[in-house]
């Protein structure tokens, strides 16, 4: 061990985990000692500390001037052991000395034993902080009411992890009886003074009680006052009325800094007699002419004392005073804190929380590591209002009814519909068609396979009474490029996202001697204003997962084949990757049949959509523009 006399040391604070090195600071010289410190007769105690003593530093006085050195005792405490070893011996000869310990020393906290007279000023240890990090980036979801899962990044070290579920319950809390008011409502402006200012109306001052210097200004609002002047160097003091005697006083205030330049912070005092003392420093938030409420604790108050408000300027007024009171029977109450429930996760970085009652509650992660000792310390809160869970995620189409399974179109609209005239979101409620660039303004009801001349259609099978065959189709022939499909937005605050998408893709024409390849191919969009279904390919996302490539004959292989209703047809779906809908934006889905010289007819039948969210309820209305829109 190497022991070593520092005629000065700098003390300071640094706080670090996951291994790194911590020092504490604890001063004696001003008041009681630090949390978690005991003083008896001749013995300082210092709580326990984690994890591995490395380092103490002192500096120490002598409570009075002595002939000779008075002597004090350090002892360490082993952590493994709880046995008591002697370090060193200390005298008022020197008055600073520090000690380096070996590593891995498990010495956890100090005992020093003084002589009368002995008197310890400042300590600080410096100890190896082996504990885990706390988990972070905790994320909740799925917030049913009684049950929400919960996630969190891994922690390197970890061989597990715990998650804690408790709410804070304030009890004892009290607003009190104000005994005494003054809301300065009478305060107007005096005459002017020698400094060209209005000055608090004495009048008032007199029969209110209060005191002043004359840095005290009447605001033009009425029910406040000004504390400080233009005058360079001046101060303003406001002084209360004569306070009963009590020793249970807070004082509830309201107050606001004037302006961006002004000064923060408003001592207050106590005078009682001659003796005055300074009992509080109010300290304003950074936004000016922001009204703040504020209770300070009062000491036990002697008939006639008086409290004081400072603003020291040397610029313009600083404090606007709007209402005091003194209150009796305050509390602030006590946080009580009730657990839940406390899950061990094991390894997983995940868990899922059930049998929760509908409260407010916070939760936590601690990582844990092999060595209980070096667990971590619990992660910040995490809120989750189970009294009010977000709305379970449905899409909600105007007009139909709302389904939490989402989104779903299976254009029995069609049914017996006549050939007819289309009109976009009107034949069929939100979806819209182009053939080109220009409007379709005609949908034409067939059934069965055949040629067909280029175009929208509404396809049945050749049984009239099987209504679950009807789709919407196009052919597309020669230059003739149809598209089609649907539109949703973001109603939320929050992100949508994870959209699954899925149909039944039909062919319900065939070419057996057709030379070209035809595909019916499923793009996607993200903007912030709805477009046509023709704008540009370039802007669309092709998912190839979802394209249908058409066959020759209803009996080909690949496809599976329906000969009631006279199609071929293949179940498709998957997630539209990277899709993550801010509020406000809105997600296109087109179908696009390759346009070729003979084209057959291909539609999409039995369409549903749903998606996930982030951050606030989900409501997502299927939109559409009005007839013409491009």
């Amino acid at each position: 061990m190497k022991s070593f006399v520092a005629s000065a040391i700098a003390l300071c604070v640094v706080l670090a985990q996951g291994g790194g090195y911590v020092v504490e600071e604890a001063l004696f010289s001003d008041g009681p000692p630090p949390l978690g410190w005991t003083v008896g007769e001749g013995a300082y105690v210092s709580p326990s500390y984690s994890n591995a003593i490395v380092r103490v530093a002192f500096s120490y006085a002598a409570d009075f001037e002595v002939q000779s050195p008075l002597t004090a005792r350090l002892y360490a405490v082993s952590h493994a052991t709880q046995s008591e070893v002697e370090i060193a011996s200390l005298n008022t000869a020197t008055t600073a000395a520090a000690f380096d310990f070996p590593p891995n020393s498990d010495y956890r906290a100090f005992r020093i034993a003084a002589e009368s007279g002995f008197g310890l000023s400042s300590f600080a240890a410096t100890w190896l902080d082996t504990r885990l990090d706390a988990p972070t980036n905790i994320v909740i979801s799925n917030n049913t009411g009684t049950s929400f899962d919960i996630r969190w990044d891994a922690v390197a070290g970890a061989v597990g992890y715990k998650v804690s579920v408790c709410t804070n319950i304030i009890v004892g809390m009290s607003a009190g009886t104000e005994a005494w008011i003054d809301d300065f409502s009478q305060a107007v402006a005096g005459g002017s003074s020698a400094l060209k200012s209005d000055k608090f109306n004495s009048d008032y001052a007199d029969q209110a009680g209060w005191l002043c210097n004359p840095y005290i200004y009447p605001s033009t609002v009425a029910g406040t006052v000004r504390l400080g002047g233009s005058e360079r160097n001046r101060e303003g003091i406001l002084a209360s009325p004569p306070l009963p005697a009590g020793s249970a006083w807070y004082l509830r205030m309201r107050a606001w800094r004037n302006s961006a330049d002004d000064g923060t912070d408003m001592p207050i005092e106590i005078v009682s007699g001659d003796v005055t003392n300074r009992i509080a420093v109010v300290t304003f938030g950074n936004s000016p002419s922001v009204a703040e409420d504020f209770m300070v604790p009062l000491p036990p108050l002697q008939e006639g004392d008086r409290v004081i408000f400072h603003s020291f300027t040397n610029k313009k007024p600083r404090v606007i005073l709007d209402r005091v009171a003194l209150v009796t029977g305050y509390s602030a109450g006590e946080v009580v804190s009730h657990c839940f429930a406390e899950v061990d996760a094991g390894s997983a970085t995940s868990a899922r929380i059930d049998n929760l009652p509908p409260v407010l509650v916070d939760v936590r992660v601690r990582a844990c590591a092999s060595n209980a000792g070096e667990d971590s310390a619990w992660s910040p809160a995490a809120c989750v209002d189970l009294a009010k869970p977000p709305p379970i995620p449905v899409l909600v189409v105007p007009g139909s009814d709302i389904v939490a399974e989402g989104y779903h179109e299976s254009f029995n609209a069609l049914t017996n519909l006549p050939d007819t005239v289309w009109s976009d979101g009107v034949t069929l409620p939100f979806w819209q068609a182009r053939k080109g660039t220009e409007l379709v303004d005609k949908i034409t009801v067939t059934s069965g396979p055949g040629s067909k001349s280029g175009g929208l259609y509404a396809y049945r099978g050749t049984n009239r009474t099987d209504m679950a065959s009807y789709s919407l189709s196009a052919v597309a022939k020669g230059g003739n490029k149809m598209s089609f499909g649907f539109a949703v937005t973001n109603d939320t605050d929050g992100f949508l996202s994870d959209f699954q998408i899925s149909f039944k893709a039909r062919q319900w024409s065939f070419t057996t001697n057709r030379v070209d390849n035809q595909s019916l191919r499923f793009s996607s969009l993200v903007t912030n204003e709805l477009v046509s279904v023709s704008a540009a390919d370039g802007a669309w996302t092709e998912m190839e997962a979802l394209r249908f490539d058409a066959v020759r004959s209803l009996a080909e292989g690949g496809v599976q084949a329906d000969a009631a209703t006279g199609s071929v047809f293949a179940d498709l779906s998957s997630t539209l990757t990277g899709v993550r809908l801010r509020p406000g934006e809105i997600l296109h889905l087109r179908w696009v049949p390759d346009p070729v010289s003979n084209g057959d007819a291909l539609g999409v039948d039995d369409v549903s959509l749903t998606c996930d969210f982030s951050g606030g309820g989900m409501v997502i209305h299927i939109v559409q523009g009005p007839p013409g829109f491009r």
